[in-house]
């Protein structure tokens, strides 16, 4: 089950995801970030992760696409920052190796 809030602050909008983020659930997160960019076009926009569980390669491509788009991704613990790397094309940059 996947759960996304979006809270609006005064500068930056933050989508808190949590849950198991598979394939059958990224529309549900694409759909809300859409939503959110297109209601304040260039306002900052940021995806919390430290609650997601799970994630396969369709939601993975998915985040790395919202952060080309500009999405800063945040999460807090060694395996959200280690999907925060691989999301961002940090593991290319380092050498390291992807989680799998």
């Amino acid at each position: 089950m996947l759960k996304v809030t979006m809270h609006a602050e005064p500068t930056v909008n933050r989508l808190v995801v949590a849950g198991r983020l598979l394939q059958a659930a990224t529309a549900e997160l694409a759909g809300v970030w859409l939503q959110a960019r297109m209601a304040e076009p260039g306002k900052a926009m940021e995806a919390e992760l430290s609650d997601v569980t799970h994630v396969d390669r369709s939601a993975m491509d998915l985040l790395s696409t919202m952060h080309q788009q500009g999405v800063r991704l945040t999460g807090a613990g060694a395996m959200t920052r280690a999907l925060i790397a691989e999301a961002s094309g940090h593991w290319e940059q380092t050498g390291a190796a992807p989680c799998a």
